[in-house]
């Protein structure tokens, strides 16, 4: 009885509710593979990432921002620029998800944490439709806030 009970609520449930359920299923679906791909793509970025729970995907991307700052940080600008254009890059094709991802947890995250060399070194690497991001949220330029 209580799988026909499931049932039963969900066929009344409104088309609207279940359509916006399914939109964030497939949303997270998209979040989830654009992660792997990161994680594939930058295998340094994983042991940042296991400092956190699977279903914390936020964190997850703000993880990869702090790889690239880091690498600012580090003067590693070969490794930093890849992934500054990799992340350009995704953007012109993104998802609304995706898009949200790179707005809020990649780009919004940037330079946290970064050092005075890190932001002089990285700043001018940044590409335009990120560092626009980046001005729309901040207002201005990175400074150091450690």
């Amino acid at each position: 009885m209580r799988g026909r009970f499931a049932i039963m609520l969900s066929a009344s449930a409104p088309l609207s509710l279940m359509l916006e359920a399914s939109e964030k299923s497939m949303a997270k679906s998209e979040i989830r593979r654009f992660l792997k791909e990161i994680r594939t793509k930058f295998p340094d970025v994983v042991p940042l990432m296991e400092k956190h729970e699977n279903w914390a995907l936020t964190f997850l991307m703000e993880e990869f921002a702090n790889l690239t700052t880091i690498l600012f940080n580090q003067g590693n600008l070969e490794e930093a620029l890849e992934q500054l254009l990799y992340i350009s890059e995704k953007l012109d094709t993104a998802t609304e998800a995706e898009f949200e991802y790179i707005d809020v947890y990649y780009t919004e995250h940037l330079f946290w944490k970064g050092t005075k060399e890190g932001i002089e070194r990285g700043w001018p690497l940044v590409p335009d439709n990120l560092k626009k991001l980046y001005l729309d949220f901040h207002g201005k330029a990175p400074n150091v806030v450690i």
